[in-house]
């Protein structure tokens, strides 16, 4: 689960060139990633599921977070360590998620849909969400917003959660890169 079995069939210096094409791919994702107010729109999820499809979840893990990190100082900013936490657990859960034998016809797209499930989960409505959250608080729009909508309401985490994935538009990132995702199993296959 951890290594998969495409990765283990290689010799030491292909692993090392396919690691570092995906790490390279993880960091040009990162680079041009589009923003869209406080969010940015990325194909990181993509290149993570690809890796930890092909490399099993450690290769996954290496390549999001590697590639984040590079990314970021590439750009002159300084790494996040929850954005990075979060690149890394896309790759490492879609990476062990994807490696697990299910021997039906159609298995690939039911691990990737679990994998998806999964990855949202922990990772965009977990990890990376209480991260900015915890970062830059609730902040004044997010405050408006809620104030607008639930008034009798405290704001609480929940309902960061809910404003960053329907207003600000995190779902329909996550959207995007889960269909994108798709069309891509046939190739890895």
């Amino acid at each position: 689960m951890f290594f998969s079995s495409f990765l283990k069939s290689l010799t030491l210096a292909k692993k090392v060139a396919y690691l570092g094409i995906f790490t390279a791919f993880s960091v040009i994702v990162n680079i041009f990633s589009i923003p869209l107010a406080d969010l940015q729109f990325s194909l990181t999820f993509t290149v993570c599921f690809l890796a930890g499809t092909l490399f099993g979840g450690v290769g996954g893990l290496a390549v999001g977070a590697i590639g984040d990190i590079l990314g970021v100082l590439i750009q002159g900013n300084a790494p996040l360590w929850f954005v990075t936490l979060n690149t890394a657990c896309l790759g490492f859960l879609s990476g062990v998620i994807m490696n697990i034998r299910i021997p039906v016809k159609g298995g690939a797209y039911i691990k990737a849909v679990i994998a998806f499930i999964v990855c949202f989960i922990v990772c965009t409505c977990g990890i990376n969400a209480y991260g900015f959250y915890g970062l830059y608080g609730a902040g004044a729009t997010f405050t408006q917003w809620v104030n607008a909508n639930f008034p009798s309401v405290a704001q609480p985490y929940f309902l960061y959660v809910l404003y960053r994935l329907i207003v600000k538009g995190q779902l329909v990132i996550s959207v995007v890169n889960y269909a994108l995702s798709l069309l891509l199993i046939p190739a890895i296959n």
